[in-house]
């Protein structure tokens, strides 16, 4: 399974949102494009799809940006990639046939085990690791 770029920059972009959850203000898509070094024009595009699935607001003005419509730990991988992509995983069989069922049925336990594994891990969790890998190192 491939995950797109989009996906991907989707995700970045979320978890930055999480990282700043806390300060209470929006952020700016200029600021998570640097941040994140992803392309401005791809990432607007991206947030218009991730307000269009609920899973952030945008605020106009001056002082406007992104927010995440919901705290951190009630944000999942799954709800981001649905939001960008639609169901996790689709298959169609190719043919009618008895096998190509029977391999159809393999990937939709597949594809349930993948949306499950994607729905635990939430945004919190995520954060919270990262902020971890950025604790400094004490030497003696």
């Amino acid at each position: 399974m491939k995950v797109s770029s989009k996906t991907q920059y989707a995700i970045l972009a979320m978890i930055h949102l999480a990282m700043k959850y806390d300060a209470g203000r929006p952020v700016t898509a200029g600021e998570i494009a640097r941040v994140q070094e992803v392309p401005l024009k791809f990432l607007t595009q991206i947030m218009l799809v991730l307000q269009k699935g609920g899973l952030v607001n945008a605020l106009r003005g001056k002082e406007g940006g992104y927010k995440l419509a919901r705290i951190p730990s009630k944000i999942t991988l799954g709800d981001i990639v649905r939001a960008v992509e639609g169901p996790v995983m689709r298959f169609a069989p190719a043919s009618p046939g008895l096998t190509a069922r029977l391999l159809a049925g393999v990937w939709a336990d597949i594809g349930e085990h993948l949306e499950k594994r994607l729905d635990s891990i939430d945004l919190y969790t995520i954060t919270e690791k990262a902020q971890g890998l950025n604790a400094p190192m004490f030497y003696i």
